[in-house]
């Protein structure tokens, strides 16, 4: 193998792995927004369902 290919497949790997942990890293960070989001969220639902009654 020449040194190209070698440079190559390394350079393959690196970008591979970074772009796996910066997808979990983006996954954990929507994660914690969802999870601060889900409490407003179901506070506001039963205020829907009561305009929906009244309507």
């Amino acid at each position: 193998m020449n040194l190209e290919r070698i440079l190559n497949m390394v350079i393959r790997q690196v970008v591979n792995t970074l772009t796996r942990q910066g997808i979990n890293a983006a996954s954990g960070q929507i994660k914690k927004i969802g999870q601060k989001k889900k409490a407003p969220m179901s506070e506001t639902m039963p205020d829907q369902d009561q305009r929906r009654e009244d309507r």
